[in-house]
């Protein structure tokens, strides 16, 4: 964990404006965000990341997964995504991650950008439950729904695949009055 302060950051919608920004940041972070399954190559062209980004924009329009570019507000250096993702209308929920350039990891961007997310699923789209789940082993995923606030509800087994292989995770849970807002 770094000793540094956490930066003033915003969130953006994803756009085609900032493909290049975010390929700067995958070309520091791919082989990071490709362990953990956040990208599906550790390399991306300039012309897959804008098919990609097409894809997200359509998916945003269809109210089923909402990705955010994460800007350093004074210098509005892209500093990762986060998003919701797994929307359900029927529950009003949906699942919520971000990932951090490798440079910028450990200064409190994640937690930040999250609480912001959250915070628009919940203002926005009207979500009732946003879930985090994290893998066992990824720690700094933990502290970011420990410092979140997300109640931690329990122990998924196999839940997910990652790179292949069955693991189990642990699910966390955010809503509404978390965030001081009332049904």
């Amino acid at each position: 964990m770094s000793n540094r302060k956490t930066p003033n950051i915003v969130i953006e919608k994803i756009s085609l404006d900032r493909v290049g920004d975010l390929h700067e940041a995958i070309v520091e972070s791919g082989n990071e965000w490709f362990e953990e399954e956040m990208i599906p190559a550790p390399e991306l062209s300039m012309d897959e990341l804008e098919y990609a980004t097409r894809e997200l924009l359509e998916l945003w329009e269809k109210d089923e997964f909402y990705t955010f570019h994460i800007l350093e507000a004074s210098t509005k250096q892209v500093l990762g995504f986060a998003f919701l993702n797994h929307v359900s209308r029927q529950y009003q929920m949906a699942n919520l991650g971000y990932s951090v350039r490798t440079s910028r990891v450990g200064e409190g961007i994640a937690t930040e950008a999250a609480k912001l997310v959250a915070r628009y699923g919940f203002e926005q789209l009207g979500l009732q439950r946003i879930e985090i789940i994290a893998r066992k082993e990824n720690a700094a995923s933990l502290r970011v729904a420990e410092k979140l606030g997300a109640v931690r509800e329990g122990l998924l087994r196999n839940r997910v695949q990652y790179h292949g292989a069955s693991c189990d995770v642990y699910m966390h849970s955010l809503i509404p009055s978390d965030f001081g807002h009332t049904a």
